[in-house]
């Protein structure tokens, strides 16, 4: 009997292991190629440009992040609510707030265009 638990806890174990992967790929994907032209363009590291904090200077560039990886990579809404820990709705907010800031601060698009070519 002892054995049968062990083998249900194994089981249990790699379908969590399984669920894991397949969340950290779909969360990872946005990030690599945008995360650090936007950390490097607000001169912020990633693990502040993922937070939940709500200073300026990060709110904008996670706007930017987000307008980004929806407008010009192609991500659906989703991947990035994830990415940032929020909701969807709140992703469509910011991207509008993302092309507001590009609009209004140019040198921070300038360096967003120069570190993605």
């Amino acid at each position: 009997m002892l054995g049968v638990v062990r083998s249900a806890e194994k089981k249990c174990l790699t379908t969590m292991q399984i669920g894991k992967i397949l969340l950290n790929k779909v969360t990872n994907v946005p990030t690599s190629p945008i995360t650090p032209s936007i950390s490097e363009a607000f001169d912020l590291s990633s693990q502040q440009l993922k937070s939940r904090s709500r200073r300026r200077p990060i709110v904008e560039a996670r706007s930017v992040f987000a307008r980004v990886a929806v407008r010009n990579h192609g991500y659906k809404g989703t991947e990035v609510a994830k990415v940032l820990s929020l909701s969807p709705p709140s992703v469509s907010r910011i991207v509008e707030n993302g092309d507001n800031i590009l609009d209004n601060q140019k040198h921070i698009a300038v360096k967003i265009t120069n570190m993605e070519l």
